[in-house]
């Protein structure tokens, strides 16, 4: 005699359109509306029609399909573009990651709004390096073109000691034939591009507070479904659901800027190692270099022409050279694993505001971009709740590994023991070229 089927409770509605309740938020076994087919229910919802944003529950189990991919490869179809399941959307910061996730939801059909702390767009003299997975992610939002516009690409990539000597050479050409060119861009550059595909106004010199787990803005609740969290490692959105996650020092400092070097350019990135110091040069286009350096105390970083006096051209000359605005000294910060990068209802947390790491691996903006195509996708084939949780489960887990991942090779890059340096330089020639890249490709599939 077989058991009797217990009957599935019918779902309640929601408490407006684009309202969901946490009751709602529990999952249901019994629905294959075309969202929940996608995220691995198993049988046909009673009640989906006419509910409104947020309006039917879906299995939380994936499928195995559902969860193949952790990466942003095949995140999200491109260049078609559905619909979003929300309308109105607020993105809390105007970084790289803010300004891409706003372009990406425009193209959804969502009204964005941006909000932004700061009163002017930052123009410090940064770069950055994007990895093809950076730049795959833009090209989700139809933006990848324009960026390779800008930026400069990379051929080559070298480890160097203190001296000048070579320890090794990064597989940029077999990395470049598989996933497509390294690119490095401006910061500034990066950032201009972005807001100018946008149709929403950037609104710049705008506080965000938080109040009793509220986030307000001029006293008010947005008006909004949803609430992204763009806002950096001392997000304030974080802390509408996520009280006491206080940023932790990795032990090092770092100072960062952009020589006007003009004919001496390097053509390629170099990376120089010393014990407890590195120097990182990377040439852009129009006769700039962006250049940064690591060391393990604040003095050190702030008397950079002593600190490096002693090493390889042309380290000296880069510093000697006129710069593009300043060049801040800051510590090197990461976060701890976060406990949830949502609350479970319409606010998210995307790029460092859920997972800041060390740029030892070049990899903060590149997984904050991941983020945003990985959003986008879950945004265009679930109601809002099980969206959230299944762009956490497809990205979480990715971006520790990549944190924890870059918080070892600084820590083995920047040793300052003197056996661990020997150790690390000797090992460095020996690593055969198959295998670094392996573990790039690895870090570029997820």
């Amino acid at each position: 005699m077989h058991a009797r089927r217990r009957p599935v409770p019918r779902p309640r509605p929601p408490p407006g359109v684009g309202g969901t309740s946490r009751e709602q938020v529990r999952a249901s076994p019994s629905c294959r509306c075309p969202g929940a087919r996608s995220a691995g229910a198993s049988r046909r919802c009673r009640w989906h029609r006419g509910a409104g944003v947020g309006g039917h529950v879906t299995s939380m189990t994936p499928t195995r399909s559902a969860a193949r991919s952790r990466g942003v490869i095949d995140a999200a179809p491109r260049p078609a573009y559905g619909r979003a399941v929300i309308s109105r959307a607020t993105v809390v910061g105007a970084g790289v990651v803010g300004l891409a996730m706003a372009r990406g939801l425009e193209r959804l059909g969502c009204d964005v709004t941006v909000l932004e702390r700061a009163t002017a767009p930052r123009q410090d003299g940064a770069g950055l390096t994007l990895w093809p997975n950076a730049l795959s992610a833009l090209d989700t939002i139809d933006a990848g073109e324009e960026v390779r516009a800008i930026g400069e690409p990379v051929r080559r990539a070298m480890v160097l000691r203190d001296s000048g000597r070579p320890l090794t050479e990064l597989p940029i050409t077999a990395l470049t034939q598989q996933y497509g060119p390294l690119f490095a861009v401006l910061r500034s550059d990066l950032t201009r591009t972005l807001a100018e595909g946008l149709h929403a106004p950037v609104h710049y010199g705008v506080d965000v507070t938080v109040v009793g787990g509220q986030a307000l803005v001029d006293g008010r609740p947005p008006d909004t479904e949803l609430l992204i969290g763009a806002d950096g490692i001392e997000s304030t959105v974080r802390r509408t659901f996520l009280r006491g996650v206080r940023p932790r020092a990795s032990g090092q400092f770092a100072a960062r800027g952009v020589a006007r070097t003009g004919a001496a350019t390097p053509v390629m990135i170099t990376e120089s190692w010393g014990r407890g110091l590195r120097f990182g040069m990377v040439g852009l286009q129009h006769g700039l270099t962006y250049w940064f350096a690591a060391t393990g105390t604040r003095e050190a970083a702030e008397n950079l022409p002593d600190t490096f006096a002693l090493w390889h051209a042309p380290i000296a000359d880069v510093l000697a050279a006129p710069q593009l605005g300043g060049t801040p000294v800051l510590p090197l910060l990461e976060l701890p694993k976060l406990r949830t990068w949502h609350n479970g209802l319409s606010t998210v947390l995307i790029g460092d505001a859920a997972h800041a790491m060390t740029p030892n691996l070049g990899q903060g903006a590149a997984q904050g971009l991941e983020d945003v195509a990985v959003l986008l996708a879950e945004l265009q084939r679930l109601p809002l709740p099980q969206a959230l949780i299944a762009y956490e489960r497809r990205r979480k887990r990715r971006a520790e590994q990549m944190a924890a991942r870059s918080r070892l090779v600084g820590t083995l890059a920047q040793g300052a023991h003197p056996m661990l340096a020997a150790l690390r330089d000797g090992l460095a020639p020996l690593t055969p070229r198959n295998v670094m890249a392996h573990q790039l490709s690895a870090m570029l599939r997820g």
